[in-house]
């Protein structure tokens, strides 16, 4: 019973990681383009700030869940799956914060061809992660329906 309660819970959170990437990959970065740098840079760090946040405390909650059932259960290929989607860490660290970090530069000037730049160019790099988590998503369902 332990495992199954586990493994809904692995599966809810790893669905709001994918379902949280995917609302900003295709919502909320098409609606900064849409509303110009001048409201989409100011709007950017609060989002930023939420999002860096919550996607870390899910994902940290996903390692040990995915761990937690490998070790019941045996099957290491929780545990892989768990660790693979962490590979957005340094994803992020090295590939996102860079633009991230000059959208939300004090001063910077939201109308400069850098900004505009950067602000279209972040839905492009932010899309992998979103896959990656609707992959690991999709793997963990296949690993709960057919063990």
């Amino acid at each position: 019973m332990i495992i199954e309660i586990l493994t809904i819970l692995l599966l809810t959170v790893t669905a709001m990681i994918f379902g949280y990437g995917y609302s900003a990959s295709a919502v909320s970065h098409p609606a900064m383009l849409e509303s110009g740098p001048k409201v989409a840079v100011p709007y950017f760090k609060p989002f930023f700030h939420k999002s860096n946040h919550t996607q870390l405390i899910l994902s940290m909650a996903v390692w040990a869940l995915s761990s937690a059932i490998s070790y019941l259960t045996g099957e290491w290929s929780w545990l892989i799956a768990g660790t693979l989607l962490q590979i957005s860490g340094p994803y992020t660290i090295l590939i996102i914060m860079p633009v991230n970090r000059r959208i939300m530069a004090e001063g910077a000037d939201p109308e400069s061809p850098q900004m505009i730049k950067d602000l279209k160019n972040w839905g492009t790099i932010h899309f992998p992660r979103t896959l990656m988590a609707g992959a690991v998503f999709i793997y963990f369902a296949y690993l709960a329906v057919f063990n």
